[in-house]
């Protein structure tokens, strides 16, 4: 895909991903390929990162070799992300951007900032979706502008020149939305395959699913694969315990009350009818 107008800035810059041998890594060096910019990815292991990112073309360098990167992308576990980032930002060069890509950002997004020098941008990124994604166009992405500038701007016009769908929040309406969308529903799978497999042998599962609820397990196999973010967001998002207390009582009044029982198969009617476009 060729650069497009409004991208030139980009294409001209180097980024460095660190952390990019990891899943989410590989993509978003899949992601930021087409806008022309010079990518390398940064590695505790350069050669066992050489080996299994040999497909992408990019160069490999040491974990913290990245003074000479315009953009400096930090992909690692939410646990690790404040300490890297601090580390990071010590060796970048002026007029360049740190960009975070965790899930939660309370406490992440708060505990960087003081370290990022007034002639550093600063952008918390968060896409949602996940390493198997085939095109990012009318994928979500969410963005909080920390400290913008020049690059800043490129890169989100970038992002949404190639189809993604951009929405700027800030660090508590992101937290709080995610919570909904990612912790409960991780959380009401989890609840579901829970409860499978202790009513049903594995055998009977798979003698008994109908098509509909294959697709689910392959869908919540599929989630699975992602595990430690999964726990890590629950554990880290500060409001994915009332989300998760929230869906318990309603699970635990719909199984008290026929009529509300109807109410809920009426909203999952409704809910049938939003439109979450692809285009």
């Amino acid at each position: 895909m060729p650069v497009r107008k409004g991208s030139r800035l980009l294409s001209k810059s180097t980024i460095a991903i660190v952390g990019g041998t990891g899943r989410m890594g590989r993509i978003l060096v899949e992601m930021l390929q087409p806008s022309g910019a010079k990518i390398f990815v940064c590695s505790r292991n350069p050669a066992r990162a050489s080996i299994l990112i040999r497909k992408l073309g990019v160069q490999v360098r040491s974990q913290y070799d990245v003074e000479d990167a315009d953009i400096v992308v930090a992909s690692m576990p939410i646990e690790k992300t404040v300490k890297e980032c601090k580390r990071l930002l010590k060796r970048m060069k002026p007029r360049s951007l740190l960009v975070d890509v965790a899930s939660v950002k309370t406490g992440i997004v708060d505990r960087i900032l003081p370290h990022v020098t007034e002639n550093v941008e600063y952008l918390s990124l968060h896409p949602l979706f996940g390493p198997d994604t085939d095109s990012f166009k009318g994928e979500n992405i969410l963005a909080i502008d920390l400290r913008a500038g020049a690059l800043t701007r490129s890169l989100l016009n970038f992002l949404a020149r190639i189809g993604l769908h951009v929405t700027h929040v800030n660090v508590d309406e992101h937290d709080r939305k995610t919570a909904i969308t990612q912790a409960l529903h991780h959380f009401a799978y989890a609840a579901l395959a829970s409860s499978l497999t202790e009513s049903m042998k594995k055998n009977e599962i798979e003698r008994f699913s109908t098509r509909a609820l294959r697709k689910t397990i392959e869908l919540i196999q599929s989630i699975s694969q992602n595990a430690g973010t999964i726990l890590e967001i629950q554990s880290s998002n500060p409001y994915s315990t009332t989300a998760r207390k929230s869906y318990r009582k309603t699970v635990s009044r719909l199984a008290r009350r026929n009529g509300e029982q109807k109410m809920t198969f009426a909203a999952m009617f409704a809910l049938s009818r939003i439109r979450l476009s692809d285009a």
